[in-house]
């Protein structure tokens, strides 16, 4: 329930309301700047974005998972998978983004004819374009810093909302 509150207040608006481009809906109004933004974030700063799936680096393995993930997720996604855990950061996710240097094709995050238009976060790719998918991912970053304490907290994260 949290994490809904939190995503709704972050993405007030979404997906066709007017005003939800450019964070009118946001329910924070900011003195300083006169406008609407979330609270998590300033105006002038450079809001870290958050890295496609198969841009991941792991740092979960045989040795370490229970200090990241615990034993339960570590059964559900864990050696037997082909996953690449990292509990570094968040990532964004979009249907068909592909990584276009992979060469092997059982490797993840390998498509045929992948190209950087599979990877246009403007446009939302070429599996399902969509015009709202660059504000979910600028949106997304937003929400990053409370993601990692919710998961490494809760045992089971979809409970969370």
């Amino acid at each position: 329930s949290i994490l809904v509150e939190i995503t709704k207040d972050r993405l007030a608006g979404y997906p066709d309301h007017p005003g939800f481009t450019d964070d009118e809906n946001v329910p924070f109004y900011d003195i300083d700047s006169q406008n609407n933004i979330y609270p998590l974030r300033s105006v002038n700063s450079n809001v870290k974005t958050l890295k496609l799936d198969w841009q991941t680096k792991p740092n979960v393995s045989t040795e370490n998972y229970r200090e990241h993930i615990q034993t339960l997720r570590w059964d559900q996604y864990g050696p037997k998978s082909s996953a690449q855990i990292s509990t570094a950061h968040a990532i964004y996710r979009m249907q068909g983004q592909c990584d276009t240097s992979a060469t092997n094709p059982k490797m993840e995050g390998n498509y045929s004819n992948c190209t950087e238009k599979n990877n246009d976060l403007h446009t939302g790719g070429v599996v399902q374009p969509t015009e709202t998918n660059y504000q979910l991912y600028t949106g997304s970053a937003d929400l990053a810093v409370i993601l990692k304490p919710l998961y490494e907290f809760n045992q089971d994260v979809r409970s969370i909302g």
